[in-house]
């Protein structure tokens, strides 16, 4: 049945049963057409009604068990030293660090020099300036492609310096 075909007080005791039962917000979203398992999530908030599961449902004590069954141990935590690796492996040549430049507003999208301009599909996720620079002819879109400070800025120092002031 439609969920806006019911009344109220009707969704409101069948969803208080599928929970009593232990069902998931998923699994009471499937009893019902046209309703996300969010929206049960919070009518279910909205009217106090808890979202608990039967006893003895808990997934991650029935995986360790399986594991501990089949002679496994449990899976391991990537390194955090690892993860800082791949995070920087698209850096293929680090660019120079470079001191703010002092940049007249009407040259504010011209290259800086001393760093080649990078093109969007080779402007990696992070680590590089996206701020857009004219091409030879002005139509190409590139970027200025300077390194970024390591907290993930979007802009080298000089343009963070220009787009805030």
């Amino acid at each position: 049945m439609k969920w806006s075909d019911i009344p109220k007080e009707e969704r409101l005791q069948r969803v208080r049963e599928f929970a009593k039962k232990g069902l998931s917000a998923n699994q009471i979203a499937c009893e019902f057409q046209g309703i996300s398992r969010n929206a049960i999530i919070g009518f279910m908030h909205r009217n106090d009604i808890p979202l608990t599961r039967k006893r003895g449902d808990n997934r991650v004590e029935a995986a360790a068990a399986n594991r501990k069954a089949a002679g496994q141990s449990a899976p391991k935590a990537t390194p955090a030293k690892v993860l800082a690796k791949r995070e920087t492996s698209f850096r293929k040549t680090p660019a120079p660090e470079l001191a703010p430049l002092k940049i007249a507003r009407k040259h504010a999208f011209n290259p800086l020099p001393g760093v080649a301009p990078m093109r969007i599909e080779d402007l990696p996720v992070m680590g590089r300036c996206r701020w857009p620079v004219n091409g030879e002819d002005g139509r190409e879109g590139i970027f200025c492609g300077s390194a970024t400070s390591p907290v993930a800025a979007t802009y080298c120092h000089t343009h963070q310096h220009l787009s805030s002031h």
